[in-house]
């Protein structure tokens, strides 16, 4: 006869068909909400890594007006590659560990594993990833004058005022060319030199050429994204809300 102690234990026990209905629930939880946990958690590794190098940057560029006492801008500083006086030669100097090519000496360089950046860069999606960089609307014609790398892992890629007649471009990509997702405003990001200030100007804010429009999910152009640095730096949600 059972005693009342075992009658207990068996009335308390999870029968196997309880279980299985409990793992089957923790299961659904879990793929329900892991993509979302890790995708917040690489949005934060991208927005971190894009706020230092803004810094690194911003400060760079701090640095190289003091030291040249001048702004640069294609006035100032000429678009020519001579490998010692051109504005990329001289701002180069202010990264840690850089190596630094311009636009003519790339292809002859091997720089972090690759020899042509613009082969590789070209294949960089869109913001909404639904067109290559070099697709309609291509933005590769600004990112073909020269590069920096650093120990930072960033990848500075540059343009002498082709696109912008007035101003210097600095586009990053803030974990570097062998990292995914490789897109314009996911992980590639476009900054202005502002051409009487000198400041670093993120793309799509106050003094900006490229507007908020060029960061939009119904864009199919190859430099929408080009606008999406000052929401990606001021928007609580941004990284949480990528295409």
């Amino acid at each position: 006869m059972l005693t009342k102690k075992n009658k207990n234990s068996i009335s308390s026990a999870f029968t196997l068909a309880e279980t299985l209905l409990t793992i089957g629930i923790i299961g659904v939880v879990a793929a329900m909400t892991i993509p979302s946990l890790v995708k917040n958690i690489r949005g934060k590794i991208l927005e971190s890594q894009l706020k230092k190098s803004y810094s690194i940057m911003s400060q760079a560029l701090e640095q190289f007006i003091e030291d040249e006492q001048q702004i640069p801008n294609p006035t100032n500083y000429s678009t020519s590659y001579d490998g010692k006086n051109s504005f990329l030669d001289i701002y180069s100097k202010y990264f840690k560990g850089q190596a630094h090519c311009l636009r003519y000496e790339c292809k002859s360089l091997n720089i972090m594993g690759f020899d042509d950046y613009i082969k590789r860069i070209k294949e960089y999606k869109n913001y909404t990833k639904n067109n290559t960089i070099n697709g309609t609307g291509a933005f590769t014609a600004c990112l073909d004058d020269g590069i920096i790398t650093s120990n930072d892992s960033m990848l500075i890629v540059f343009d002498m005022g082709t696109c912008i007649p007035d101003r210097f471009i600095l586009t990053v990509d803030v974990n570097g060319i062998n990292k995914k997702p490789n897109a314009l405003g996911h992980d590639f990001f476009v900054f202005e030199i502002n051409p009487k200030t000198g400041k670093l100007i993120p793309s799509g804010g106050i003094d900006s050429y490229y507007k908020s429009n060029n960061c939009t999910k119904n864009n199919t152009y190859g430099s929408n994204g080009t606008g999406c640095t000052y929401k990606a730096l001021t928007e609580e949600n941004y990284f949480k809300n990528l295409p």
